[in-house]
């Protein structure tokens, strides 16, 4: 058993109720709504999950479903010297949480294997949630008329970058799980790779509800073409930012980084899907590079209380 300090670094199977965890109180919840709702106006639903976000802990039985043997260990993407291409701006991110790992990781790999076991658990998880308040909808009146978003606020480094957590610009932590279900549309069950981001939720839902859209300029962009059609042409890149002067942009195959000093990386994700070899400082990639640059946002809005990563 590997125990870690602080009830948000644990990893524990649950033997008691599963109506303790929060997820299951609020799926109930859900599911209460979609069977007893008679009104005859529009409703707008949002189901919360805690999970996976740490402490790892799941019903013992979500547990059961993964051999901590057969777990691919080291997790795919990780290279022990990673970071070795990486320019200080990557390093500063990678090391955000850092300090509360010390003692596994690369130096405890039973440690290690034990987070990504409660990983996965969690993850399984809410799958199994979400798919409890995905069967209440179907079996309601409301099936054929809902519009159903799945998301989430930021990926998670299991150990990829030497890093266990958020709060960076690469893949691992600025891709999130995005999938919609608009009635009446094809292709359900099918993937799109264009790249979009979570500031296009908002148009979509006005433009799919017969809402009016706020008077005020919109950044994001129905992406509800793409169901129509998987191919019709998306080359409106996502971008993504960590504190001022610290964004990164998804474009096609491509991911470009910039830092507050000028450092930058560049991945194919082609070839390179875990991001191992930054091709900034090749120089065939020097008109990609000044393509990005001219993509990242020249002014930043100062937040009210917020904080400095």
């Amino acid at each position: 058993e590997h125990q870690f300090s602080g009830k948000f670094f644990s990893v524990q199977e649950w033997d008691r109720p599963d109506e303790d965890f929060p997820d299951v109180k609020s799926a109930n919840a859900a599911k209460q709504f979609l069977g007893s709702y008679n009104g005859d106006k529009p409703f707008f639903m949002v189901y919360g999950l805690w999970r996976p976000h740490n402490p790892w802990t799941a019903p013992r039985r979500f547990f059961d479903l993964y051999d901590p043997a057969k777990i691919a260990f080291p997790p795919p993407g990780y290279d022990e010297d990673d970071l070795a291409d990486v320019p200080e701006g990557g390093h500063h991110l990678s090391e955000i949480f850092g300090t509360r790992w010390k003692g596994f990781g690369d130096s405890n790999p039973d440690a290690w294997r034990r987070i990504m076991h409660g990983y996965l658990a969690c993850t399984s998880f809410v799958d199994w949630n979400i798919g409890r308040v995905i069967e209440a909808l179907d079996e309601s009146p409301f099936r054929e008329n809902t519009i159903v978003i799945v998301t989430s606020d930021n990926g998670y480094h299991v150990g990829e970058k030497h890093h266990y957590g958020k709060s960076t610009l690469w893949e691992k932590s600025a891709n999130v799980p995005l999938l919609m279900r608009l009635p009446g549309r094809r292709h359900a069950g099918a993937t799109c790779h264009a790249s979009v981001g979570l500031i296009d939720i908002y148009p979509t839902l006005v433009a799919n509800c017969g809402l009016e859209a706020s008077p005020q300029k919109l950044d994001g962009r129905d992406p509800s073409p793409l169901f129509d059609d998987l191919a019709t042409e998306w080359k409106r890149p996502t971008i993504t930012t960590y504190g001022e002067g610290r964004f990164s942009v998804r474009s096609g195959q491509w991911r470009y980084i910039r830092y507050p000093g000028g450092e930058e990386e560049l991945y194919d994700h082609r070839s390179d899907p875990h991001e191992l070899t930054n091709l900034s400082s090749e120089t065939e990639h020097a008109e990609r590079k000044r393509f990005f640059r001219g993509l990242i946002p020249t002014r930043w809005e100062p937040s009210l209380g917020g904080r400095k990563g």
